[in-house]
């Protein structure tokens, strides 16, 4: 850094997450931003230069296009801090208007990852790329998906499944995650930090941890972190963190009822689909059915063709379990639903902690 010039770059939060994740080598193969070339082959093909299947472009955009030389080192910043560096290439532009189609599958503004392209200078710079020790984050949690990714404790990763989140562990994950806890030997839950949790990442691992205690399970979750901009692209984003997960070592990972959704503009199973259209991934995937609960007994089971319930036998009317209906009651405070969609010793936990769920 010595030797960069004094023009500097300033980053984002996601462009600084990807940084991380480019240098750390959990974007393997992908070592750089992408140039020009790349961006073509992944938005287009899904797949890089080598080959291998690749759904998600990962670029620097700048908001202004500041002269700078071919070949030249240039400091980058996040919240004036130095983080890191470039070894500048090249300018170039991207068609949005093409990119939000081949990506997002729409030009809707309803569609907040088309929202946020178009929101965004028309500045990418293709380069080469270093990262700062001291700039990696030191989360507890995330130095543990970093021991992994580097091969150490290989054993525990011979039976693993991954069950990757953003928010607290309501009863549909609960249910989905002792299925898996009785099929794999080892269950990683992978909490995604991005600039946009709707719960406070530290309440997230303090609640897995709070319910390990409490939990009767075969084998105890074992619990990690990345950090992860929000991409907005829903089975491109599902396959995308596949390969992180794959990358990290864990052999399996659970892609469930509307994997890393957005709104209504994907369909339910379409992140379970994509992988059967995109052959040569050595990630193996779980799937699973929505988890639906009994509004008679208040048991959970996974969707099927009929309306009876395994526990109390009768036909009853079910409702699917999701984020946005528990963060609904939890921010509403009605009890008699929080109690449906939580386990009592989370409810216990949240109590003591109501105002650290929010970031």
């Amino acid at each position: 850094l010595s030797n960069s010039k004094k023009k500097f770059i300033n980053i984002d939060k996601d462009t600084f997450f990807n940084l991380v994740n480019l240098c750390t080598g959990l974007y393997k193969p992908l070592r750089n931003f992408c140039n020009y070339s790349e961006f073509k082959l992944i938005t287009k093909k899904n797949e890089l230069k080598s080959g291998q299947k690749w759904t998600m472009p990962i670029l620097l955009s700048v908001k202004n296009k500041i002269q700078l030389k071919r070949n030249e080192f240039y400091i980058i910043k996040y919240k004036e801090k130095i983080v890191g560096c470039v070894k500048f290439f090249e300018y170039f532009q991207i068609n949005k208007k093409q990119f939000s189609r081949d990506v997002f599958h729409t030009n809707s503004y309803k569609h907040p990852g088309v929202k946020k392209i178009y929101s965004n200078k028309n500045y990418f710079i293709d380069g080469e790329c270093f990262l700062l020790d001291k700039a990696i984050p030191r989360n507890k949690y995330f130095l543990k998906t970093l021991k992994l990714l580097s091969g150490h404790n290989k054993n525990i990763l011979k039976s693993s499944v991954g069950f990757s989140t953003r928010n607290i562990c309501h009863r549909g994950h609960e249910f989905i995650q002792d299925h898996l806890n009785k099929n794999f030997k080892n269950l990683f839950v992978i909490v995604i930090q991005s600039s946009a949790n709707k719960y406070n990442p530290g309440l997230i691992f303090k609640s897995y941890e709070y319910l390990n205690k409490f939990k009767s399970r075969k084998n105890e979750i074992k619990i990690i972190t990345i950090y992860l901009p929000l991409f907005f692209a829903g089975p491109r984003e599902a396959f995308f963190q596949s390969k992180i997960i794959s990358n990290i070592g864990i052999k399996r990972l659970l892609v469930g009822r509307d994997h890393a959704g957005v709104k209504n503009f994907y369909g339910k199973y379409d992140s379970q689909n994509i992988f059967s259209k995109l052959k040569g991934h050595n990630q193996k995937i779980v799937k699973v059915k929505e988890p639906l609960l009994c509004l008679k007994c208040h048991s959970i089971k996974f969707k099927d063709k009929n309306n009876l319930c395994k526990i109390c036998k009768s036909k009853t009317k079910f409702v699917g379990i999701n984020g946005v209906n528990v963060r609904k009651s939890l921010l509403r405070n009605n009890k008699s639903i929080i109690r449906l969609f939580l386990n009592n010793n989370l409810i216990n936990f949240f109590n003591k902690n109501r105002g650290l769920i929010y970031k």
